[in-house]
């Protein structure tokens, strides 16, 4: 007795099918990527001042100094932060003081303090605790200038003191990207307070040294 024929036939789809696969493999493919490519970390930006205002000074010379209590972060900080704090007054110094070469008279722009520094927060003991997601680290960052007038004869004529400060906690769980964006938002913060309230005290405390533009 004769088998029957067994017979197979291929399914062709059509084209828009074909395509919507396609996609759809691709689209997986790109999803799968995204999962497993690095993730580049936050990488915080210089703090900037606003070109405005300009204090134009009757003195040849603006000196910087830096007090005995300016230190560089310590390396934990140091790879958080696009710069140490100290360079950031250094900054609003070259944004806001222009000195005139036809004048006579110094501006001494003394760094008292210029902070960025995290400390160990001891965590409470027991069973609960070890439950909990306490806080940590205890982050500070902090800014103090004071900026002098001497005249020719090296007589003191003008003084303007300001400082900005702010501390704050982070928990334990907090990861890389967590710990910069914290420190970079709170030195933003405290520097737009030190220019504010530098940009509040300069005309009464420079006035003699202020030139009208």
């Amino acid at each position: 007795m004769m088998q029957p024929l067994m017979r197979f036939s291929a399914k062709i789809l059509p084209e828009y099918q074909v395509k919507r696969r396609l996609f759809l493999v691709a689209g997986m493919a790109l999803a799968l990527a995204a999962c497993t490519a690095p993730v580049e970390p936050y990488q915080p930006a210089k703090v900037t001042f606003a070109e405005s205002p300009v204090w134009n000074v009757s003195a040849d010379q603006i000196v910087i100094k830096e007090g005995p209590g300016v230190t560089p972060p310590d390396s934990a900080v140091a790879v958080r932060i696009a710069e140490p704090p100290s360079a950031t007054v250094r900054r609003w110094v070259a944004t806001r003081l222009r000195p005139d070469a036809a004048s006579r008279g110094t501006i001494t722009v003394l760094i008292e303090r210029a902070e960025a520094s995290e400390k160990f927060v001891q965590k409470p003991k027991g069973v609960t605790a070890a439950f909990t997601d306490n806080a940590e680290t205890e982050v500070t960052v902090a800014f103090a200038v004071v900026i002098t007038a001497t005249d020719p004869s090296g007589a003191r004529t003008g003084e303007v003191r300001a400082d900005a400060s702010l501390i704050s906690t982070r928990k334990e769980s907090a990861d890389e990207d967590e710990k910069r964006k914290q420190l970079d938002r709170m030195l933003r913060d405290v520097a737009a307070r030190l220019d504010a309230e530098l940009n509040n005290r300069i005309p009464n405390g420079l006035a003699p040294f202020l030139q009208q533009r």
